[in-house]
């Protein structure tokens, strides 16, 4: 793993791993209870910096895409992101139409804060917090949720590895499988879309 040779201090990695997306709290808790380090400090430096980057992904997601749509060389990733995005914040949000004001958007913070409390791959603060930005949740409600679910993702997954501690290393590298499984699956469905999406604008062109 690249960033243990860049961070040789456990458990400033533990802390910078957390942040990180696709990692998040979920891998660094499994890393750090995996290196034999204090399962409460691991705990701990796991929430705090998953947590920490939260407003900054509030805050700047939009902005960064919508500057990176106008870098030719780019162009293409950060629609790739914005249309995956979208889908998911789509998917979340299906059935607001069909609440009253308030209704809608309690159920959305309550779908936002299951889909990061949820310990899989590919879910977490950095999708909760982009899914947020696109269905322009107000920032504080967005940030509440998302903490609020990163906690009870973390206490999962704390007990689950507290419980076969011994194995830790193997649920880690497990962990990470499947994460790169999720990735390309979800990559081959992005990919795969899209090409029936532009065979059925040629159709009706």
């Amino acid at each position: 793993m690249f960033l243990t040779n860049l961070f040789p201090n456990d458990y400033l990695l533990i802390t910078v791993a957390s942040a990180f997306p696709l990692i998040e709290l979920k891998g660094s808790i499994l890393l750090g209870i995996s290196k034999g380090m204090p399962p409460l400090i691991v705990l701990i430096l796991s929430y705090l910096g998953s947590s920490l980057i939260v407003p900054f992904i509030l805050l700047f997601l939009r902005p960064i895409l919508n500057l990176l749509k106008k870098i030719p060389l780019l162009n293409k990733i950060a629609l790739a992101i914005e249309y995956r995005i979208t889908g998911k914040a789509a998917k979340l949000a299906v059935n607001k139409a069909s609440c009253g004001q308030n209704s809608k958007w309690n159920n959305l913070l309550l779908s936002l804060f299951i889909f990061v409390a949820l310990p899989l791959p590919l879910t977490g603060v950095w999708t909760g917090a982009a899914i947020a930005c696109f269905l322009d949740i107000d920032y504080f409600k967005a940030m509440l949720s998302i903490i609020l679910g990163n906690i009870t993702a973390g206490l999962i997954v704390f007990c689950v590895a507290m419980l076969f501690r011994p194995y830790a290393d193997i649920i880690f590298a497990a962990f990470i499988v499947i994460v790169l499984a999720a990735i390309i699956l979800s990559a081959s469905v992005s990919i795969i879309k899209n090409i029936r999406r532009k065979r059925a604008e040629r159709i009706v062109a």
